[in-house]
């Protein structure tokens, strides 16, 4: 019902699109390794840029996965770029 964390490109990808998911939700299907998925997830935009990037540092870095850690940085440059003014 929900797509794995592991070994994935959605995880262990482009930090942008993972921090865009938590940022905005996501209430579109996906496909991760060959498979369709549908769950619509909720935006998650009152953590802080501190709280996004530990998680989504701690789900590229478990797991299995080897991917980069998230910077509060990051996090932050792209909540600014889709806040709307």
């Amino acid at each position: 019902m929900t797509p794995p964390l592991f070994g994935t490109d959605y995880t262990t990808g482009d930090k942008k699109r993972l921090i865009l998911i938590v940022l905005k939700g996501l209430n579109e299907p996906i496909e991760v390794q060959d498979e369709s998925y549908f769950s619509p997830m909720a935006s998650f935009s009152y953590l802080s840029d501190k709280e996004v990037a530990s998680i989504l540092t701690y789900i590229r870095t478990h797991f299995g996965n080897k991917a980069g850690p998230v910077t509060e940085k990051e996090v932050n440059a792209i909540r600014r770029s889709v806040v709307k003014k």
